[in-house]
């Protein structure tokens, strides 16, 4: 019995605080004049599957409409799904973010028309993150970035003049010698999966051939120009690589914060929210 009731308060306290984001979601789409999807928690085939039914509702009539969007990451290529489900529904496209869209999150954040940034916004570089596709000796990681890979070569031109035309077989074959050959290949794959996702989903808001060269310098800028995959691309960054940038009110970026410190518990679960609606991925909790 004491249990039930513990879960019941549990229930109720979880109910109390998807009521407050809602009413103020409410006030935020007043202030944007648009409907806006709050979703926060991991890019992956479960969030496509539970955001159709929102994307679908007859709520989101007029063709234009904000997500809301807080994550740590997750997969590209659902990365790339979400985003074509939603322009699939919707001719203008913003993203507001009050604070992580990290790895996967920023490869969505391409594919928006306009990105409202608070000033405490994070993305970050984009970089392919591949796993081993064998079981790897102790001290190796299971985990590679193609980033990584890259910088063991300019390392070796910059540190000791060894430079790829001369010394490129003697290079791989050191790599070769701690990380499994395939592994290596699939890891150069992942590289161009990703800079072919990231190139695609900006044709959305950078369209036609005519912008074929400031896409692959946006794509360039969040794979290369940076030697960490957790590296902070803040507002003012985002403003110079060139993406569609637009800064709230401080009405609006408090409205922002307020939604984002009541959704931590869901940064890890997944939680999709209207002010009509919800989803919570995890029932309970």
């Amino acid at each position: 019995m004491e249990f039930i009731q513990s879960l019941i308060r549990v229930v109720q306290g979880r109910e109390r605080k998807i009521s407050t984001i809602q009413n103020l979601l409410a006030k935020l789409e007043t202030l944007k004049k648009r409907k806006i999807i709050i979703y926060c928690g991991p890019i992956n085939s479960q969030l496509i599957q539970k955001i159709y039914p929102f994307v679908n509702s007859k709520q989101f009539w007029d063709g234009r409409v904000d997500l809301f969007l807080y994550t740590k990451g997750g997969h590209v290529v659902e990365a790339k799904q979400f985003i074509v489900l939603l322009r699939s529904h919707f001719d203008f496209l913003n993203i507001i973010v009050p604070y992580q869209v990290h790895s996967a999150g920023t490869i969505i954040c391409l594919g928006a028309d306009e990105l409202t940034l608070s000033s405490l916004a994070e993305m970050t570089p984009i970089d392919a993150q591949s796993r081993s596709i064998v079981e790897v000796e102790k001290g190796v990681p299971t985990t590679i970035s193609s980033k990584r890979i890259q910088s063991f070569i300019e390392m070796s031109n910059d540190w000791f003049n060894l430079d790829i035309a001369n010394n490129g077989s003697e290079l791989i074959k050191i790599l070769s010698s701690h990380i499994f050959p395939l592994t290596l290949s699939h890891t150069y794959e992942a590289d161009k999966l990703v800079r072919l996702i990231a190139s695609e989903l900006l044709c959305y808001p950078l369209p036609g051939d005519e912008n074929c060269a400031i896409r692959k310098t946006i794509v360039n800028k969040f794979l290369d120009r940076h030697y960490a995959h957790n590296y902070i691309i803040n507002r003012n960054d985002v403003k110079r690589i060139g993406l569609p940038l637009t800064i709230p009110s401080d009405e609006e970026e408090q409205i922002m914060w307020s939604i984002q410190q009541l959704l931590n518990p869901y940064i890890n679960r997944g939680i999709i929210i209207t002010r009509e609606e919800k989803d919570l991925f995890d029932h309970i909790g």
